[in-house]
C-alpha cells in the first residue's frame, strides 16, 4: 500500500540519522494516531498532519539529505532554512502524507469492515512500513 511506502521512507530516514528508541516510539504513535484521526475526523486529521510533518517529518527529510547527499543537495537543503521555504516544503509533504491515509481509509471505508478493523490495518501498514524502512536503512 501507499501508506507503507510513506511510512517506509520515514523508517529509513530514522534509521540513516540513528535515531534513539524514543524517536521510533514516537514515530509509532504517529502512526497509531494519524490513523485513528484519519478514520474519525477530517478535521482533526488534516493539521495533525500538518504539525508532524512541521516538526517531525521535514526536519527528518532535510538531515537525511544533508547526512546521504553530494554537495548540490547539502546546498539545496540548507536552503530550507528560510521559513517560507521550509513551510512550504512541510505543507508539501504532510499533503502527500495526508493523501495516502485519506484514499486509503476511503478505499477501505467501501468495504464492509468496522471502524476498528480499518484502524488496525491503516495502523499495521505504517508500523509495517516503518519496519520496512528500518530494513532498508540497514541495508543501504
Amino acid at each position: 500500500m501507499v501508506i507503507a511506502l510513506c511510512y517506509c521512507l520515514y523508517g529509513w530516514g530514522l534509521t540513516i540519522i540513528s535515531a534513539p528508541f524514543l524517536y521510533w516510539a514516537i514515530a509509532l504513535g504517529i502512526g497509531a494516531f494519524l490513523s485513528m484521526t484519519v478514520t474519525y475526523s477530517f478535521i482533526v486529521s488534516l493539521p495533525t498532519t500538518l504539525l508532524a510533518s512541521i516538526f517531525v517529518v521535514t526536519p527528518l527529510a532535510l538531515n537525511v539529505v544533508i547526512i546521504r547527499g553530494n554537495d548540490f543537495l547539502v546546498e539545496f537543503a540548507n536552503r530550507f532554512s528560510n521559513i517560507f521555504l521550509f513551510g512550504i516544503l512541510a505543507t508539501v509533504i504532510a499533503m502527500l502524507w495526508f493523501s495516502s491515509l485519506f484514499w486509503s481509509h476511503r478505499v477501505l471505508n467501501k468495504t464492509d469492515l468496522s471502524t476498528r478493523q480499518i484502524i488496525g490495518i491503516l495502523t499495521g501498514c505504517s508500523w509495517l512500513g516503518l519496519g520496512l524502512g528500518r530494513l532498508l536503512g540497514i541495508w543501504y
